[in-house]
C-alpha cells in the first residue's frame, strides 16, 4: 500500500532572488523559480500565474512562460517544477510583483507569495534626468561665490559634482527620496567646466558637461567673457581695422 501524507503542499524558491527580489533594476529579468512538493500537480486543476504591474493586475498566458515537467528529488521525497517567465511580460518601468498559484494532488492550494517567495521588483530602464535654471554653457556670474540648486526627477544613489581641474564641488550618495541637491562654485580667474554626474537606484548613469562657466569679482575679466561685449569688441577692432586701411589708401592717393 503506497500513499503520501502532504499537510503543508509546496515550497517555492527564486533561483535568482539576491539578484532581483527587492531591487532596482535597469533591464528586463528572466525570472526563474522552483517550486517542490511531495505531490505533483492536480492534472484537473488550473495553474495560475499573476504579475502585478504597477496598478494592474495581469494574468499570464502560456506563451509568455514556461514550465517544466515534474522531475522525482533524488531522495525521492517529492516532486519539482521550473518556472521562467519571460523577459517579455516586463515591458515597462514600473514596480512588479510576481505569483504563481498552483494545486497538488493531496488538494492543496499553493500560492507562492505565501511558501517562501514572495517576489518585488521595480524597472527603470530610463536615465535619471535633472534641471538646473543657472547651469548653462559660457554662464557668467559677478560673484565670489555662486550656489546652485538640481532638481532630480527621481530617487537616486549618488550625486557628483566636480570642475574639470578636479574640484569636487558634492559628492553624494542618498536613496531616501530627496529630489533638490546644492552645491556651491567659488570664484576663479578663469572659466571652467562642470561635470555633473547622476546614478539612479537602477544603476542608470547621466553624465553632462557644463563647458565655460566663469564666477568672479573682476570686473574687467567679467566684461571680456561676455558673449556681446567680445562680439563688439570684434566688431570694434573690425572697424577700426577697416578705418586704418582707408586712411592708408588715401595718404597714398594725396602723395601721387
Amino acid at each position: 500500500l503506497e500513499f503520501s501524507v502532504n499537510r503543508f503542499g509546496s515550497v517555492f524558491t527564486i533561483n535568482n532572488a539576491d539578484e532581483i527580489s527587492n531591487k532596482y533594476l535597469n533591464e528586463a529579468p528572466s525570472l526563474v523559480i522552483t517550486e517542490r512538493n511531495v505531490d505533483m500537480h492536480d492534472s484537473d486543476s488550473e495553474l495560475i500565474i499573476i504579475v502585478d504591474k504597477g496598478s494592474n493586475t495581469v494574468k499570464l498566458t502560456e506563451d509568455q512562460y514556461t514550465v517544466s515537467e515534474p522531475v522525482q528529488l533524488e531522495d525521492k521525497s517529492g516532486y519539482e517544477y521550473t518556472y521562467t517567465i519571460h523577459p517579455e511580460v516586463f515591458d515597462q518601468d514600473l514596480d512588479y510583483s510576481v505569483s504563481i498559484q498552483s494545486v497538488d494532488k493531496a488538494g492543496n492550494k499553493n500560492v507562492s507569495t505565501m511558501r517562501g517567495a514572495e517576489i518585488n521588483f521595480s524597472l527603470d530602464t530610463h536615465k535619471p534626468e535633472f534641471k538646473c535654471d543657472d547651469l548653462v554653457d559660457k554662464a557668467e556670474f559677478r560673484q565670489s561665490e555662486r550656489e546652485f540648486r538640481i532638481n532630480v526627477n527621481e530617487k537616486i544613489k549618488r550625486i557628483t559634482v566636480k570642475t574639470s581641474d578636479g574640484k569636487i564641488l558634492l559628492d553624494e550618495e542618498s536613496d531616501n527620496g530627496e529630489n533638490s541637491y546644492v552645491f556651491v562654485m567659488p570664484a576663479s580667474n578663469s572659466s571652467r567646466n562642470v561635470i555633473v554626474e547622476l546614478t539612479d537606484l537602477a544603476g542608470n548613469k547621466t553624465v553632462k558637461t557644463y563647458k565655460n562657466l566663469l564666477i568672479t569679482e573682476n570686473v574687467a575679466l567679467y566684461m571680456l567673457h561676455k558673449t556681446w561685449f567680445k562680439a563688439v569688441g570684434a566688431s570694434v577692432i573690425a572697424l577700426l581695422g577697416a578705418l586704418g586701411s582707408f586712411i592708408f589708401i588715401r595718404k597714398r592717393k594725396k602723395n601721387r
